[in-house]
C-alpha cells in the first residue's frame, strides 16, 4: 500500500468478481480470513518486514494470506519492499531500490528499524518471496504499479506465470488499464483494482474486483450487511491495536489484515 496509508488503521471493503473460494461471508459464528501485513514481522514479531523468515512466522502463526508490494530494481526486476522510506528504514541506504543493481540488492541484509544490528535475512526477489509463499501453502495479495513500463511489466507476469500465481495469488493496484493488461497477458490471474474517495471506482469495466479503502469509522454494521447482501466482500486493513482489532472483529467482517497475528488470535479465539 502507499505509504500515506499504512500507518493509519484502513477498511476495504472489497466487490469480488469469481472470490477466492475460501473467502466465503463471515459471520458471527465464523472466524474471518487472516491476512498478514507484510509477515509477521518487528515490532511485534522479530524479524524484518518481509523477510523469508517473516513469511515462515506468519505461516507459524496460522496466517492464511499474506500481503505485501514490489518495488524495481535498477534493471527492472522486482523485489519485495514496501516503498523508499521503508527501504532506507530496513537497509541503511539513502537511495530507493531503482539505484541499485538485482544482485545487490539480494545482498542487502535487513535490520528491523534504524539504530538496530543487521539480521541474517536479505532483501527478497518477488520470485523467491512467491515461492516462498507457495512453499508454505499460503496465498498472497501483491501489489503492481501503473508506472512500469511494457518490459517491467512482462517480466513482473513472467514471474507470476513461472510460479503459477493464478492459484494462490491476487494481484491488487490503482490503474484499470494495468490489470487488465495482466490478466490479458496470463489468463485465470485474479486482480483486485484499489479505490478511494479521491480515486472513485469506473462504472463499468473493471473486469476484476474492487477494494475501497476507507478510514476506520466509514463501515457501520448496518452498512457492512448491505454490501455483504450485495456480494461485496469486507476486508479491514491493518487493526493493530488491542481497540481496532475488537472494532474490526465486532463488523463480522471476510477478512482481517493485520501487524499483530497473536494479539488477533487472542482477541477472536480464532
Amino acid at each position: 500500500m502507499p505509504r500515506w496509508i499504512w500507518p493509519i488503521t484502513i477498511m476495504l471493503a472489497t466487490m469480488i468478481i469469481g472470490m477466492v473460494p475460501n473467502l466465503g461471508q463471515a459471520t458471527s459464528t465464523k472466524c474471518p480470513i487472516v491476512m498478514a501485513h507484510k509477515g509477521y514481522h518487528y515490532p511485534y514479531g522479530i524479524y524484518p518486514e518481509n523477510s523469508i523468515a517473516a513469511i515462515n512466522a506468519a505461516h507459524n502463526g496460522h496466517a492464511k494470506w499474506i500481503e505485501t508490494d514490489t518495488m524495481l530494481s535498477r534493471s527492472g526486476y522486482p523485489i519485495i519492499m514496501h516503498g523508499g522510506s521503508v527501504f532506507y528504514a530496513v537497509t541503511g541506504h539513502k537511495y530507493t531500490p531503482a539505484h541499485y543493481w538485482t544482485w545487490t540488492l539480494m545482498h542487502m541484509r535487513l535490520r528491523d528499524a534504524p539504530g538496530m544490528p543487521f539480521t541474517n535475512q536479505h532483501i527478497p526477489t518477488m520470485l523467491q518471496y512467491l515461492q516462498q509463499v507457495k512453499n508454505d501453502h499460503m496465498n498472497a495479495e501483491i501489489e503492481v504499479t501503473s508506472t512500469w513500463n511494457t518490459k517491467e511489466l512482462a517480466t513482473y507476469i513472467q514471474i507470476l506465470k513461472d510460479v503459477k500465481a493464478r492459484y494462490f495469488v491476487r494481484v491488487s493496484g490503482w490503474s484499470v488499464k494495468t490489470l487488465a493488461y495482466i490478466r490479458h497477458a496470463y489468463p485465470g490471474m485474479k486482480t483486485d483494482l484499489l479505490t478511494a474517495s479521491f480515486w472513485p471506482a469506473p462504472s463499468n469495466g473493471i473486469g476484476g474486483s474492487m477494494q475501497e479503502d476507507a478510514l476506520l469509522g466509514y463501515l457501520t454494521m448496518s452498512r457492512v450487511k448491505t454490501l455483504m447482501n450485495s456480494g461485496i466482500q469486507i476486508d479491514i486493513w491493518t487493526p493493530d491495536t488491542r481497540q481496532s482489532i475488537m472494532d474490526a472483529l465486532a463488523l463480522h467482517p471476510t477478512m482481517v489484515t493485520t501487524d499483530r497475528l497473536p494479539l488477533y488470535h487472542q482477541l477472536s479465539g480464532c
